[in-house]
C-alpha cells in the first residue's frame, strides 16, 4: 500500500480535442453475448485481493473489520481473498455486516474450499494467476450488474526500484508477497481481461489500495477491460482506504462513477484533521483520483500524441521553456514521474510558443473529462498541493530514461508517442 517499511519506521505512516491520430490502440477485449443475470443477482460485486503477507498485515485485518462495519446493503457483495503473514491463513471471506460496528473481531467466515487455494491453505498473493483465478471465480459465483476489483498491498508505479538510507527496497510492481513474488504492469493485460470475459462485460472499477499507482500508463493498460481506475499518485498512508465510510455509500442505486467518486471522497475525508483515520489531527499527505479509462483512451491519449509531436518539433526553440516547466511540476515519491495536469498548467504559464500552448490546452481539456474525481492535501515538508489526478513517466533533465518504457509487452503505453518526446527531450 502504503508507505514503505523504512518510512514507517522513520515516521508516521507507512474537453476533448477529437483528434484521430496514428498510434492510438483500439480496445481488444472480446465479449460474447451479454450475460443474463440470474434472479436475485445483486447490483455490485466488489472483489478485494488483500495481499497482506508482508509488513502491512495488521492494516489488512483492520480493513476487513472496516468492511464489516461499512457494508449495509443486501445488494452489495464484498468478497475478499486474504493472505496474511501466518502460514496457512489464505482464505476467501464473504464479508458480513457486523452489527457491533468496527472492532477487532471478524464475523465473516473464512472459506478455503475454492479452486485457487491449495491444500496447504497458503497462496502466493503476488502470483498473477492467483488474482486472475480469484476474479474469474468471483464474477461467476457472485453475479452482479456491476463489478469492481481492487488490489490491496504495496505499490510502486509502473516500475520502481530504489534505495532508502543506502538500503535497497524491493517493492516493485504491486501485490507484493514477502514469501512469494509480485505482479507487474504487464500482468494487468492478462488478469483484468480474463475477469471481464468471465463477467461478460468490462470490469466497472479497478482500484489500487496501494502507493503510486495513479498513472496514465496504468489506466491505459486496462483499456477495453475496465471503465474506471481509482488510485493514488503519491504514497498512501498505512491505513489506506476508509472502507467503512465508503461502503456505507455503495448501494443498489450507485452507478460506477458514483461508487468511484464516493471512494475518493471518503478517503480524503478520512485523512482531514479529525477524520476517521486521522483522529489526532496531525497533517497527512494524501492523493486519490478516479479516472475514466474510456475518456483517457478516446480523448486524452490522442491529445497527448499530438502534444508529444508538437513538443518534439519545438525543442529547437522551446527547450528551455519545456525544461523549466518540467522542473517546477508537481512530482511525488517517484521523482521520474510528473503530474500531467500540473505540467500542462506550468507550460501554459511559460513563454512557450503558441503551438505548444495550443496543444497543451487540448491536453488540459481532455484531462478535465478524464479525471472524474480527485482529492489531495499537502503540508510544507512534502507538498502535494498541485496534484491533479494522474502522473505520467517523465524523467527530468538530470535523470535517465528507462528502456523498458519502449517495450509494449512491458508497458502498453509504449504504443503511443509520449516515449518519442521523452527520448528527444532527454537526448544530450
Amino acid at each position: 500500500m502504503k508507505k514503505l517499511l523504512a518510512l514507517v519506521a522513520a515516521g508516521t505512516l507507512l474537453a476533448g480535442c477529437g483528434l484521430n491520430l496514428p498510434g492510438v490502440q483500439t480496445n481488444t477485449t472480446k465479449f460474447g453475448a451479454k450475460r443474463v443475470l440470474p434472479k436475485g443477482a445483486k447490483k455490485w460485486t466488489i472483489m478485494v485481493h488483500l495481499a497482506a503477507d508482508n509488513n502491512l498485515y495488521s492494516f489488512g485485518l483492520e480493513d476487513m473489520n472496516e468492511m464489516e462495519a461499512g457494508i449495509n446493503s443486501d445488494d452489495v457483495n464484498v468478497i475478499v481473498l486474504f493472505d496474511g503473514t501466518k502460514q496457512g491463513d489464505s482464505a476467501v471471506y464473504e464479508i458480513k455486516h457486523d452489527a457491533n460496528g468496527k472492532n477487532s473481531t471478524l464475523v465473516s467466515v473464512p472459506n478455503t474450499d475454492v479452486p485457487f487455494i491449495p491444500a496447504s491453505h497458503e497462496i502466493n498473493s503476488g502470483d498473477p494467476s492467483v488474482l486472475k483465478a480469484f476474479g474469474e471465480w468471483a464474477v461467476q459465483k457472485y453475479p452482479a450488474e456491476h463489478y469492481m476489483v481492487s488490489v490491496w498491498d504495496h505499490g510502486s508505479g509502473i516500475f520502481r526500484r530504489g534505495t532508502y538510507n543506502s538500503t535497497e527496497f524491493f517493492y516493485k510492481g504491486f501485490g507484493w508477497d514477502d514469501n512469494g513474488s509480485h505482479m507487474n504492469t504487464s500482468d494487468l493485460s492478462t488478469i483484468v481481461p480474463a475477469m471481464a470475459r468471465a463477467a461478460g462485460q468490462p470490469i466497472d472499477i479497478v482500484g489500487f489500495d496501494a502507493c503510486l499507482m495513479g498513472h496514465v500508463e496504468l489506466a491505459y493498460q486496462l483499456k477495453g477491460a475496465a471503465n474506471y481506475l481509482v488510485a493514488s499518485e503519491e504514497l498512501e498512508p498505512g491505513p489506506g482506504w476508509d472502507y467503512m465510510n465508503w461502503l456505507k455509500n455503495v448501494t443498489a442505486s450507485s452507478t460506477p462513477v458514483q461508487a468511484a467518486a464516493a471512494l475518493v471522497k471518503s478517503y480524503g475525508d478520512s485523512y482531514k484533521a479529525g477524520g476517521s483515520q486521522n483522529t489526532s489531527g496531525r497533517a497527512t499527505d494524501y492523493t486519490l483520483s478516479a479516472t475514466d479509462i474510456n475518456a483517457l483512451t478516446g480523448s486524452l491519449v490522442p491529445a497527448m500524441n499530438n502534444f508529444s509531436s508538437v513538443l518534439t518539433g519545438s525543442l529547437g526553440t522551446d527547450k528551455a521553456a519545456i525544461s523549466s516547466a518540467r522542473a517546477s511540476t508537481q512530482s511525488f515519491y517517484n521523482r521520474d514521474c510528473a503530474d500531467l495536469g500540473h505540467f500542462v498548467t506550468q507550460l501554459l504559464a511559460s513563454n512557450a510558443s503558441s503551438g505548444v500552448k495550443g496543444a497543451a490546452q487540448d491536453v488540459q481539456a481532455a484531462l478535465a473529462k478524464t479525471v472524474v474525481a480527485e482529492t489531495h492535501t499537502g503540508k510544507v515538508s512534502e507538498s502535494v498541493t498541485n496534484a491533479q489526478g494522474l502522473v505520467v513517466y517523465f524523467p527530468g533533465a538530470n535523470q535517465s530514461y528507462n528502456a523498458k518504457y519502449d517495450d509494449p509487452k512491458a508497458i502498453a503505453f509504449a504504443n503511443e508517442s509520449w516515449k518519442d518526446f521523452l527520448k528527444a527531450f532527454l537526448k544530450k
